[in-house]
């Protein structure tokens, strides 16, 4: 079965802004970015905002599926799945997902997602995140990964989100019969922030190009699990969530078991910023800037998407000149490598 939809992500049908938020996995993209003129953008060739173009979204599943709006019931592609966005895809055995509404907005959204390698996927141990050949300015990284399985999970908004939406809520009921709801200015002014977990389970071995101040940097590593943070912005209209973005990445080693030894997280940077990554070719040689080794690797990002900080264990190695463009400091504890929760549902 082969579906194409032309949408903006988070814009169309319900299932196609689900599926948006899948089709690129990391980092993601934002697609309705809010650009503060206040704070300057960032240095360097790669810019950090772009018009939203809309985009072709490919879902190809050889054994068909089924598509529900059923909050007790996943939308499934069965049988080996390629989603497609733009130069971007995402190659899996299977894909379920669930929607549910959410309190301020007025559609449906990703609840849960689960995408996952078996038998009739291109690579059956591996599901496949690939940005690399992706031109898209709103992707801040251009490379690949092959985790085992990969979930999505939304998480439920905070005390003070919810007060915020009831500010806007009460707001709007004073507004004159027939004209559109205006929130207070407090509330329009006020952010109200939907997060999700994205876990990715088994990655191993990773490369590709992160985006820094100075243009693009190739980042290649190794990691046992990686849990990212993603934010995004639920405007006063209710009408779609704005300004996706990933604010976390962390990067876990893997424990000592029977069999297998411990194993920390490394991170390692290869050469200098470049303009274009896909100028690069697969033979130039890209010395080594330097390297981490820690059970725990944080990456944290600035709003406009470029690296902010690096975190490490006190059990972290480091090797080479860190950049002055990814700071790195270590936090006061250590934390046990560890396997992150299995799906919440089937």
């Amino acid at each position: 079965m082969r579906l194409s939809i032309v949408a903006v992500p988070w814009h169309g049908g319900r299932i196609a802004r689900s599926l948006a938020l899948l089709a690129l996995l990391f980092p993601l993209i934002a697609v309705e970015p809010v650009v503060d003129p206040a704070k300057p953008p960032l240095t360097g060739t790669a810019e950090p905002t772009s018009p939203v173009v809309p985009a072709l979204i490919v879902i190809e599943a050889k054994k068909g599926g089924v598509a529900t709006l059923n909050p007790q019931a996943p939308t499934k592609m069965l049988g080996g799945v390629r989603i497609g966005y733009g130069a971007a895809f995402v190659l899996c055995d299977h894909l379920h997902l669930w929607q549910s509404k959410l309190s301020g907005l007025k559609r449906a959204t990703l609840d849960h997602a689960l995408i996952a390698s078996g038998p009739d996927a291109e690579e059956p141990e591996h599901v496949v995140l690939n940005t690399r050949a992706s031109t898209d300015p709103l992707i801040k990284f251009r490379g690949d990964m092959r985790p085992r399985e990969v979930e999505i999970i939304r998480q439920p908004l905070t005390e003070v989100d919810l007060l915020v939406l009831e500010r806007r809520e009460a707001a709007s009921k004073d507004q004159p019969a027939g004209q559109l709801p205006v929130a207070s200015t407090d509330a329009q002014t006020e952010r109200v922030s939907v997060r999700f977990r994205v876990l990715l389970h088994s990655v191993n071995d990773f490369d590709g190009y992160l985006l820094v101040r100075d243009g693009w940097a190739q980042h290649v590593g190794w990691a046992d699990e990686i849990e990212m943070q993603v934010c995004a912005d639920l405007p006063p209209d209710g009408k779609n969530l704005v300004n996706l973005r990933v604010t976390v990445i962390d990067m876990f080693g893997r424990a000592a078991a029977p069999g297998q030894s411990k194993r920390p997280a490394r991170l390692q940077r290869r050469g200098v910023p470049v303009s274009d990554p896909s100028a690069v070719k697969p033979t130039d040689i890209q010395e080594t800037e330097w390297w981490i080794e820690s059970s725990r690797i944080t990456i944290t990002f600035e709003e406009t998407g470029g690296i902010k900080e690096l975190l490490t264990d006190t059990d972290s190695v480091i090797g080479g000149t860190p950049s002055l463009d990814s700071p790195i400091s270590k936090r006061e504890t250590t934390t046990a490598p560890k396997s992150l929760t299995s799906p919440i549902k089937p």
